[in-house]
């Protein structure tokens, strides 16, 4: 199994920040994939791929952007899904999110909210 670290959310912030902008990590191997998912946005014109960092403080739940944001890096990698893991002292633990037939599976509302804001043409961080 390989992995790698497609981006990470500031809880106070309530921010998002790719592999790839992350100065600690800028060309590493553990986010080198995460490059290519920049790549994808600025080929497509998808503002919260190109982006560094995404604000996140007007969602009704962020982590659930959260998580759109890391289905939509993971179907641009063409991975089987992604792993997410909250770190602080009362966090919950990680959570595996696998794709099924093409399609992620995740019924959260914040999921919803995010997809409609694409589909309707507005920014993620709006």
């Amino acid at each position: 199994m390989r992995g790698g670290l497609p981006g990470s959310y500031d809880t106070a912030e309530k921010t998002w920040l790719w592999g790839w902008a992350n100065p600690g990590l800028r060309s590493s191997a553990v986010v080198a994939a995460s490059e290519r998912i920049g790549e994808s946005g600025r080929r497509r014109g998808v503002a919260e791929l190109v982006q560094q960092g995404v604000d996140l403080a007007d969602f009704t739940d962020p982590r659930q952007a959260v998580e759109a944001l890391a289905f939509t890096g993971a179907a641009v990698l063409g991975a089987p899904g992604y792993l997410g893991h909250e770190a602080g002292p009362n966090a919950p633990g990680a959570r595996a999110h696998p794709r099924r037939g093409g399609a992620y599976v995740n019924a959260s509302a914040g999921f919803e909210e995010a997809g409609a804001r694409m589909r309707s043409g507005q920014s993620l961080s709006a």
